[in-house]
């Protein structure tokens, strides 16, 4: 009775084991493809800052947060900036 214990232990080792390896396997691909992508998007001194990188979740992180603003922030202000200047342009077509 041991023996058959152990047989299906290791059989269930085995296969947890192999559907670990392969779900890494996948999940490396991804970050490999992630991180080549982002590399080849930037610029080239920022491609020597990251090229140290091994996880594409990192190299966004740290650019996130050197370069990053929050999409809302940047329309509101980007917005703004139009608004006024339409104003001021309305004004002077009115004076003139």
């Amino acid at each position: 009775m041991m023996k058959k214990a152990y047989k299906e232990d290791s059989a269930l080792y085995i296969t947890e084991n192999a559907a670990y390896l392969a779900a890494a396997l996948v999940w490396n691909k991804a970050n490999d493809m992630a991180l080549g992508s982002i590399l080849l998007r930037l610029t080239p001194s920022l491609q020597q800052q990251a090229l140290h990188s091994t996880q594409a979740e990192q190299v966004w992180d740290t650019l996130e947060g050197q370069y990053g603003t929050p999409m809302i922030q940047w329309f509101i202000r980007t917005l703004k900036k139009q608004l006024l200047f339409a104003s001021i342009l309305t004004n002077i077509l009115l004076l003139s």
